[in-house]
């Protein structure tokens, strides 16, 4: 989220829980909104093993007895009201191994991330 005072962005967990700041200068894109929002990860380890797991090992299938997932994520309109319904959607991996699915909209528990997975070794 923008902070309409000094123009820095925040990453907001919940109503209050600051989870990261970085300082609008450094944005040269972002003079006021976005129309782009990515979420993803990393894995990596020594060159001679391999891949380490990401959450729980489990590939990010629609599993919550299994694979790990984020609750709520949330994204802005530029009115700061809540976009239930992005109008596109892309998932990318360079590994099939490890994936990051957007699950959607749930009214019990907002937008709903899952994301995993391990290299066989």
């Amino acid at each position: 989220m923008k902070d309409p005072k000094d123009g820095n962005w925040w990453l907001v967990i919940g109503t209050n829980i600051i989870q990261g700041f970085w300082p609008g200068k450094i944005f040269n894109g972002l003079a006021n909104s976005t129309t782009f929002v990515s979420f993803g990860g990393e894995a990596y380890g020594p060159i001679d093993q391999p891949l380490p797991p990401i959450g729980s090992g489990y590939r990010g299938i629609a599993a919550p007895d299994v694979a790990a997932y984020v609750l709520g994520v949330t994204v802005l309109d530029e009115n700061l009201k809540e976009d239930y319904n992005p109008v596109e959607t892309e998932t990318y991996t360079d590994d099939p191994q490890y994936t990051v699915t957007d699950y959607g909209w749930s009214n019990k528990y907002g937008r709903i991330v899952f994301y995993g997975g391990t290299t066989p070794v």
